[in-house]
């Protein structure tokens, strides 16, 4: 319950500087691990030429899928986590004082909260708890609800596409269009944005630097 380096990812929009220092030994190290994660993970494109023509168009595509896949569930995740923190800044915030969550971590009376309270209620819970103390906007909530379904359909099926709720079309449709997809992906990223930049105020009082 904290805004953490990868939570921070989502409020990024890139570099800030024309002119960046040069990589530091951990940043290089670090650099060098995401590529090797690339490889393990089978997202690595580099090497696409070196298989047989006939597999390439797939390959392709299941690497685009891994990504989008990822990027639904850490959004999901993330939404999830600004939720708890909004409903920690209700229930521990006081009058004049910043909510300071590496402290209230110490405690036992938060520890139990999170425990007993919020780590068992799923983000659709935590949207209506937090509707009923002030009203979330409605685009939002669809949008939450969109989010969620969608997140579902990803995690929990090999093949989300065969699921019952896209049958019609046997893709993972999100606002009429294929998720698996580059347009797929820019529609979700479209909700995605003005929700995090929502939640974020709601949980830190004040919008995302931009």
């Amino acid at each position: 319950m904290v805004a953490t380096a990868v939570a921070m990812l989502h409020i990024f929009d890139g570099p800030t500087t024309e002119h960046p220092m040069p990589l530091t030994r951990t940043q290089q190290k670090l650099l060098t691990d995401i590529r090797e994660a690339y490889s393990i993970a089978r997202i690595d494109p580099s090497d696409i030429d070196e298989y047989d023509q006939q597999w390439r168009t797939t390959i392709l595509r299941l690497i685009l899928r891994k990504i989008i896949t990822g990027y639904v569930v850490d959004t999901y995740t993330f939404i999830d986590e600004q939720m708890s923190d909004a409903i920690c800044r209700i229930y521990f915030k006081r009058a004049g004082k910043v909510i300071h969550f590496g402290r209230l971590w110490k405690t036992k009376k938060f520890k139990s909260f999170v425990h007993n309270g919020l780590d068992n209620l799923y983000p659709l819970h935590k949207m209506r708890m937090l509707h009923d103390i002030k009203p979330i906007p409605n685009e939002f909530r669809d949008t939450i609800q969109r989010i969620n379904d969608v997140r579902n359909a990803l995690a929990h099926s090999f093949f989300p596409e065969n699921r019952r709720s896209y049958k019609q079309h046997k893709k993972v449709m999100y606002r009429g269009v294929d998720l698996f997809t580059l347009a797929g992906l820019q529609r979700f990223e479209e909700d995605r944005q003005p929700l995090t930049d929502y939640l974020w105020f709601r949980a830190h009082g004040k919008y995302p630097v931009h």
